[in-house]
Order: structure tokens, then sequence, then C-alpha cells
């Protein structure tokens, strides 16, 4: 899920329409009781590493927190990745411009 949809930039607070968009995941979820479920956290280069890093672990956290309260039969691990593992789309946009140059 794009994190623009669940967090204001900058934010590791969920949005108040965040709840809408993750109960559509629950139902999918249920599929894999005791799943444990890995939520990682990526974030651009607009700020300086460690605070990226920190922003990304409070967002994956916030996440485990509500996702955990709904589906509490689930082991949740949260990471915050940071600007250091950009997420596949951001990866993708990288190699595009680095080509294109």
């Amino acid at each position: 899920m794009p994190s623009d949809a669940l967090f204001a930039p900058g934010e590791a607070r969920l949005l108040a329409t965040a709840p809408g968009l993750l109960n559509s995941i629950f139902e999918d979820l249920n599929q894999y009781p005791n799943a444990t479920i890995l939520i990682g956290s990526h974030t651009d280069d607009q700020m300086e590493p460690t605070q990226s890093l920190t922003l990304a672990f409070q967002q994956a956290n916030a996440l485990r927190a509500y996702l955990s309260g709904n589906l509490p039969d689930h082991r949740w691990v949260a990471i915050g990745y940071g600007q250091g593992r950009p997420s596949p789309t951001m990866a993708l946009l990288l190699y595009a411009n680095a080509i294109a140059a």
C-alpha cells in the first residue's frame, strides 16, 4: 500500500482515511491464521538518513499496532527500511532515471 494513502508526509500517525483501506485487507489476511506478517516501511531521501529510518520504523509500528488490534492471531514484525532500501516502485524509478540520464 502506498504510504501517502496511510500517512501525511513526514508523519507516523495514520490518516483518518487509513482504517478504511487497511480494513479492506482483513479478509485476505484471515485466510492465513497464525501467520507471521512482515510490515516494511520505506521513505524517500528528503530527510537525513537517521531521521528517515526512525520515521519508517514509527510508521511500520503504527501499522502493526492497528493491524494487531484487529487481527490478534497473527504475528507481526515491523521493520523500518528508511531510504537505505528503496521500495520496489522507487527502485524502478531510480533505474529508469539512471538509464535516461
